[in-house]
């Protein structure tokens, strides 16, 4: 698994099934390099696609039970990343890294 696998399979945790477009605009590729990582994922089982319900031109993208298996250790690796990343600081200083963050982030 690569990690851009992990960042898909965290957004259909955290959202459920999706469209190729959001996902790729939620983990900021392109459509075809999601296609791609969505293949590789399907052919291992971790996802499967499915027709919109409300418009059978759209694929959706859903995460299957094997791959939801997944889902406490990925919470519990990013709580652990976090609390490695913010060790040290006061809550003031946490939420001024993430407004920055989220500044440089928008300047793209």
């Amino acid at each position: 698994m690569e990690p851009s696998h992990g960042a898909i399979l965290r957004q259909l945790f955290l959202h459920g099934p999706l469209p190729m477009n959001r996902l790729a605009h939620l983990i900021d590729r392109t459509k075809p390099t999601v296609t791609v990582l969505v293949n590789k994922l399907e052919k291992h089982g971790y996802v499967k696609r499915l027709a919109d319900p409300q418009d059978n031109r759209v694929t959706l993208v859903q995460a299957t039970e094997k791959a939801s298996a997944l889902s406490s250790d990925f919470e519990q690796v990013s709580r652990m990343m976090l609390e490695r990343i913010f060790k040290g600081f006061l809550p003031e200083e946490r939420q001024a890294l993430a407004d920055y963050l989220q500044k440089s982030v928008n300047n793209f």
